[in-house]
């Protein structure tokens, strides 16, 4: 029964993406291209990953530490990390990736929403290769970063990097209640 719920919200996730991008001329991936999306419903946040995606269980200290999601596959581990006011704010991240000369920073919106996007130039197999930061809609500052997966692989031609693309192309805020989806705090959808 959880599953088949789960089909349905994934169903309606696709659904309601097909007719943003008809809105927005963003065209979602869909499973039959070998992705699919997960979302963080309390903070809006959601995103494609390859359908050989797995979670992995986060730990007190994680969920502590602000972490909401930890998983990946053999090419790329993400996580998403949320951010009290006190502890970050997208504004003060966007100033800090302005100043490290190798970082590759752009900015895209999602609606009146800014997204930035940065890329490591200088990456080895223990730094982030590639990030994602934006306010959520509950008005906290959420990071998703990308380094890479259980293969160490991370030479230009890696599969991390596309993977780390279509993340960042997919990244978007959507808004869960209108569906009747619960927004409480850690609720991720699939």
């Amino acid at each position: 029964m959880v599953k088949k719920a789960l089909a349905i919200i994934l169903y309606a996730v696709l659904l309601a993406g097909a007719l943003h991008a008809a809105a927005d001329e963003w065209t979602p991936l869909l499973a039959e291209d070998g992705w699919s999306y997960i979302g963080y419903t309390y903070g809006g946040i959601t995103f494609a990953v390859p359908d050989d995606y797995a979670d992995w269980e986060l730990d007190a200290e994680e969920k502590a530490q602000g972490y909401v999601l930890l998983g990946g596959n053999a090419d790329f581990t993400v996580q998403l990390r949320v951010f009290s006011p006190d502890q970050l704010s997208y504004d003060d991240f966007k100033a800090r990736v302005a100043q490290v000369s190798s970082a590759d920073a752009h900015v895209r919106m999602d609606g009146d929403r800014e997204i930035l996007v940065y890329r490591n130039t200088t990456p080895d197999a223990y730094s982030e290769l590639y990030g994602i930061a934006m306010t959520g809609l509950d008005g906290l500052f959420y990071k998703i970063s990308i380094f890479t997966g259980e293969n160490g692989a991370f030479d230009e031609d890696a599969p991390v990097w596309k993977i780390a693309e279509i993340i960042g192309q997919t990244a978007r805020h959507q808004d869960f209640s209108e569906w009747g989806i619960s927004d409480t705090p850690g609720r991720m959808i699939h």
